[in-house]
Formats: C-alpha cells, sequence, structure tokens
C-alpha cells in the first residue's frame, strides 16, 4: 500500500497542474478534482488550470484541521462510529505501554466495539476521576 505525502511536499513558490499537485500528494486525479469542486482555488486564465502551491499548501492544512476532533478528559475516539465517546458505565483497563505512557482500553456505548485512548502516567489521576480504572497486565513484547 501506497503512503499519501502530506502537504509538506508542495513547494509554497511554484504552481501545479492537478496532475503533478496529484503526483506530489499520492492520490489520484479524481482527488484533486473532487478538492477543486469543494473549494480549493485554482487558476482558470488558461489550460492546462493551475493550482498555487502556498494555496494549495494553505488549503490541505485548512482541511486537516477542521477535521480533527479534540477529546474531552473523559472520552475516547471510536474509530467505527468516528465519534468522541464515553466508555460504556464509566470502565476502562489501564495498560503501562512504556515508562511514561499508558493506554486506556473501554466499550463503545454506541458500537459496543473496544475503544482505546494513549495517555500519559501523569494524566492518570485526571482519568480516575471520570472512569473507573482497572489495572491489567502489561502486555508481552
Amino acid at each position: 500500500m501506497i503512503k499519501r505525502k502530506g502537504p509538506h511536499t508542495i513547494k509554497s513558490a511554484r504552481c501545479y497542474t492537478m496532475a503533478e499537485a496529484s503526483d506530489c500528494l499520492g492520490v489520484s486525479l479524481n482527488t484533486i478534482r473532487n478538492y477543486v469542486q469543494v473549494g480549493l482555488p485554482i487558476l482558470r486564465a488558461e489550460r492546462p488550470f493551475l493550482i498555487p502551491g502556498a494555496e494549495l499548501k494553505a488549503w490541505l492544512t485548512a482541511k486537516h484541521q477542521r477535521a480533527k476532533q479534540p477529546l474531552k478528559p473523559e472520552q475516547m475516539l471510536c474509530l467505527r462510529c468516528k465519534t468522541p465517546q464515553t466508555p460504556l458505565g464509566g470502565m476502562v483497563d489501564c495498560t503501562p505501554l512504556s515508562s511514561g505512557k499508558l493506554q486506556l482500553t473501554g466499550l463503545c456505548p454506541s458500537c459496543g466495539r473496544v475503544i482505546h485512548r494513549v495517555a500519559s502516567l501523569r494524566q492518570l489521576p485526571d482519568f480516575a476521576r471520570f472512569f473507573e480504572v482497572k489495572p491489567s497486565k502489561p502486555k508481552a513484547p
């Protein structure tokens, strides 16, 4: 599977054709066309249409920021529901990952799937206010 490249590969001082932008970002030409339909600014004075690098970079960064969903301390992100959820019954398992990190695991109240959240060990007292934290054994390497 090919990994997509981020906006950091775009040069701000350069203009891109749609094909060049798709190659640079590692997405299909149809994806770039869809971006244009939903608001990516392009220069339509002559063909081929050009996309200013600075505007492409800014548009992709803004798109990424809009997609972020900050979590409240009592929430975990359910990847199936794609929404922040409070674990079912407020019960979570706590597994240490390293010396300073731990993983909280609970059940999504909407779909019943396992939801996770990685946190710092220093945050454990904060989470204990919202959840009934049950320690579990660390995973074997």
